[in-house]
This record gives structure tokens, C-alpha cells and sequence, in this order.
């Protein structure tokens, strides 16, 4: 937890390097934007291009509409990842800005609920200035600009599960720092806010997302020890709302259209320029996303994802830019592996991950029960057919209790037991039981995915076989009909005609 806790609120100050560069100007008057329109997040959020107003089913997509977490989430989600992108328009692209999230999400029908943190804005790298000693390109002043903000969601299904609606409250600290060699000065501000979402589903699973969230302007006291003076200035986060439209038809396929409004922000500069303005005018930013379980199995699952988004520029003097994304995701056993992209001009966000599923893990060891079974799809499976199978109940046409459906409450409370239990027995050998169990996995994943394609195989040809004698069908009847058509009426003769009274 230790190093956790340090990659999510560390604020250390950017090490110095040749690479510095010259600020600008030696007095700042202008305060400080605490916000992005370029995608962040994980592999998913940023593969999807940020579309996920309409769809909230993640810890990462709720927190921009809460209301998914009671309509879209499945049991639960976790969620821990950072990213590490090079954008010119902020800063040196040699200094990468790295951003950090971790959370969790639970689904207690008909209630929702998730706590995390997350950080959404950074800017921070070495500088210098024109007064300084030659020297002082190497031992340059170190700044960082950084908000975190902490926060817990409800949120409730009304109406027959067709309406949801939600509340996020948000804790924001934003932290300013400024260092040389030496010295280190270091200011925060807090502000509490709230992200309200609400998500309305339609026939076809047709979902209707709409959020708001609130502004927030945190506070600094000057400091004359400083260089630029006045470094110590407000931040400014803006409003923002969000429209989306999503599609779930089944548990395979999503897709999502989504349009933020951002707030503008007209006194804020960049930290490398405050000349430079940040968010002169309310801008739109369109988004547009889907994902695809492309492979489905017992213990082997392949998830793809991909979309575009038009960052509307609010920086001054620089263009507005069209990003593809795109992101895969593939699980074995309990293990996941996952790389994503968000590329455009002068930008580049890459996410690369490696890690554990716990919740399979522990489901392995016996300490959690498993999830009940779903359809298996297999390879490529239709992503457009509609089921209900693997849903959440909100989503479900029509629900039917799982066997052996599993309560998330009454399974956190015997988890201590369980973990007692299985330490009692050995819980290295039962580990390493299910390590070696893995040989027997690949044997399992291998027999489904033959017995699939078996199985797919034997429907084509049942399909054929139906095609083959429809035609024949068809065609006796075209010939029945014609014989029918080619044949004259009887004539009747009047000595056979019968008489009129």
C-alpha cells in the first residue's frame, strides 16, 4: 500500500535537466487552469475516446455520469492505473505529465456506490530565466502544478429500472510547489464540489446519459521567496456538462456517442507562458467510442476497443486536434494484460498494464465464490444480436434470479473466514495447487474453444441443410404452380348442361 499511496499523492518536484526552458515572464499576475480536454484514464476510457457519458458501467466512466453505477455496473469493478503523456501544448514533451487513479465501484441493486481518487491535472518541469547565471540552465528552478481530487458516489434505479440517477461528492486539493537547490516551498487548497448524473434507458437498450459538474477555484497566498514572483496563484477548474448516448445490445458489444461542454476559464494561463490563455470561450468536444469482446472463453477473454474525439482547442495560439484511439485487453486465467493508445498530432498518451484480477484470484483459491456461468461466445462473437445474458438486472428485459447468484455484502463479511480457513489448511499449498492447475486451464480452454468450433461448425451445416431444403421447397411449389396455371378449364358442352327449371 505504501508504494501505492506514493505513486497516487506523490507531488515530488520535477528532477532538473539541461532540457529546462526559459520562462517568459518575472512576475505572474494570471491564475491557473486545473483542466484538460484530452482523454485520461484507463486502457478502456482511453481506447473509447472518453465516451462514456451514456454508459458510466466502470469506476473510471462514473465519475463522469454516477448514475451508471446502479444502472450499467455489473456487481463491481476496481480500478488502479496512471498514465504518462507528452503533450507540447503544455509543456516539454521530454517531461512526460504522469496521472494516477485507483477505485472501486460496487452494484447493490437497486443502489450504486464507488469511492476513489483520481487526478485529472498536471503540469510541472524545470525552468529558468533569462536573469539566472548561465549556469542555472542545468540547476534550474523545479515547478508542479497538481489536483487530486477524493471521491464517494450514490446512486438509485426508480421508474421499473429505467431511470437512474446519481451524486458524486468531490474533494479536491490542489497543490503548488516550487523548489531550487536548497529550497522547497509547497501550498495546497481544498474545495469540495459534486458531479450529478442521471441515465434514462429506452427500448433496445437505447441509453440516455446527461451530468454536470460543479466549478471550483482554489486559493493561494503569495509567497515573495519565489521566482517568477506571484508563482503562488488560484486554479481554476470549469464546469462542465455531458450528453451521451450508449448501446449495450448484449454482454459482448457497447458503443457510446458522447458531447462535453466545457466551462471557460478567461483569466487562467499555462503554467509556461501566462500569456499563454486557457479556456477563453465554452467549448464542445465531441467523443465517440465502442468495445468488442472479440474472444470469450472459460478462463481466456480478448476485449478490443476504438474511437475518435475532436479536442476542441481552449489553448490560444494552438489548434484544435482530432485523436484516434484505440486499446486491447486480454485476460488468461487471473493475470491481465493490456496496452492503449491515444494518439494526434503533438500529443501521444500510450498505456501499457500487466496484472492480477483479484477478485478471480481469490474465486481460484476458494476464499470468493465464482461468477454464474454465462454463454460462452467464443471466437468473434455476433456483437449486434440482443441478450440478456450476463447483464446487470437493470438492463435485463426480462430478469431471471441467477443459480447460485452471489450477494457482494454477504461474500466481504466471510472473506476473513474464508482467508482463516484456508490458512489453517495451508494456504501456500493451496496456492501453489492452483498454480499447478494451470497445465489442466490450457488443456480446459483448449477442448472449449475445439468444442466451439465443433459446435459452430455443426450449426453451418444445420443451416445449410435447412437452406437446401427450403429451396427444394420452393421450387416444388414454383412448379406446382406453374403445372397449375398451363392446365385449361373443363369445357362444358350443352347436351351435358344441366337444365334451368
Amino acid at each position: 500500500m505504501a508504494l501505492l499511496s506514493y505513486a497516487l499523492f506523490s507531488t515530488a518536484p520535477v528532477q532538473a535537466s539541461p532540457l529546462a526552458q526559459k520562462l517568459p515572464y518575472i512576475q505572474r499576475s494570471r491564475p491557473y487552469c486545473g483542466y484538460t480536454t484530452a482523454v485520461r484514464g484507463d486502457i478502456r476510457t482511453v481506447g473509447m475516446a472518453g465516451a462514456t457519458v451514456g454508459l458510466g458501467d466502470t469506476f473510471f466512466a462514473s465519475t463522469e455520469n454516477p448514475a451508471g453505477l446502479a444502472m450499467t455496473v455489473k456487481t463491481g469493478d476496481t480500478h488502479v492505473t496512471s498514465n504518462d503523456i507528452e503533450d507540447p501544448y503544455l509543456q516539454n514533451a521530454a517531461y512526460p505529465i504522469h496521472l494516477s487513479s485507483a477505485g472501486a465501484a460496487l452494484n447493490l441493486y437497486p443502489w450504486g456506490f464507488s469511492i476513489g481518487s483520481l487526478t485529472p491535472y498536471r503540469e510541472g518541469q524545470p525552468y529558468w530565466q533569462a536573469s539566472d547565471p548561465a549556469t542555472s540552465a542545468v540547476a534550474a528552478r523545479n515547478y508542479d502544478l497538481t489536483l487530486h481530487e477524493y471521491r464517494a458516489s450514490v446512486a438509485r434505479v426508480f421508474w421499473d429500472d429505467r431511470l437512474s440517477v446519481g451524486l458524486s461528492f468531490n474533494l479536491g486539493i490542489a497543490r503548488e510547489t516550487y523548489s531550487q537547490p536548497g529550497m522547497e516551498i509547497s501550498q495546497s487548497s481544498t474545495r469540495a464540489g459534486f458531479t450529478w448524473g442521471s441515465t434514462y434507458q429506452f427500448p433496445k437498450r437505447l441509453l440516455l446519459g446527461a451530468s454536470y459538474a460543479s466549478a471550483a477555484y482554489y486559493k493561494f497566498e503569495p509567497d515573495a521567496r519565489t521566482t517568477p514572483q506571484g508563482f503562488f496563484q488560484e486554479m481554476d477548474v470549469p464546469s462542465r456538462i455531458g450528453l451521451g448516448l450508449g448501446w449495450i445490445p448484449n454482454r459482448f458489444f457497447r458503443s457510446d456517442l458522447t458531447v462535453y461542454g466545457i466551462g471557460a476559464t478567461p483569466r487562467a494561463g499555462l503554467l509556461r507562458d501566462q500569456n499563454v490563455t486557457a479556456g477563453n470561450n465554452f467549448t464542445l468536444q465531441p467523443r465517440a467510442g465502442a468495445s468488442y469482446v472479440f474472444a470469450d472463453y472459460r478462463n481466456v477473454r480478448g476485449t478490443v476497443f476504438a474511437g475518435s474525439y475532436f479536442e476542441t482547442s481552449r489553448i490560444s495560439g494552438e489548434a484544435s486536434r482530432l485523436h484516434a484511439t484505440s486499446g486491447l485487453e486480454a485476460k488468461f486465467w487471473c493475470v491481465n494484460f493490456g496496452v492503449g493508445i491515444d494518439a494526434a498530432p503533438n500529443y501521444q498518451n500510450s498505456i501499457f498494464s500487466i496484472g492480477l484480477d483479484p477478485f478471480t484470484l481469490l474465486a481460484k483459491m476458494g476464499v470468493i465464490p465464482e461468477d454464474p456461468p454465462s454463454i460462452l461466445g467464443g471466437l468473434f462473437p455476433n456483437p449486434f444480436y440482443y441478450s440478456d445474458d450476463g447483464l446487470p438486472r437493470p438492463l435485463a428485459a426480462v430478469w431471471q434470479p441467477e443459480v447460485n447468484s452471489i450477494d457482494p455484502v454477504d461474500v466481504g463479511l466471510r472473506i476473513p473466514e474464508k482467508i482463516e480457513e484456508k490458512m489453517n489448511s495451508n494456504i501456500v499449498e493451496g496456492v501453489l495447487n492452483s498454480l499447478g492447475s494451470i497445465p489442466k486451464v490450457i488443456s480446459d480452454e483448449l477442448d472449449d474453444m475445439d468444442a466451439l468450433e465443433k459446435k459452430k461448425k455443426l450449426e453451418a451445416e444445420q443451416r445449410e441443410m435447412a437452406r437446401t431444403r427450403q429451396e427444394l421447397r420452393d421450387k416444388r411449389l414454383e412448379k406446382k404452380h406453374r403445372n397449375l396455371v398451363r392446365k385449361k378449364p373443363p369445357v362444358i358442352s350443352p347436351k351435358s348442361a344441366p337444365e334451368v327449371p
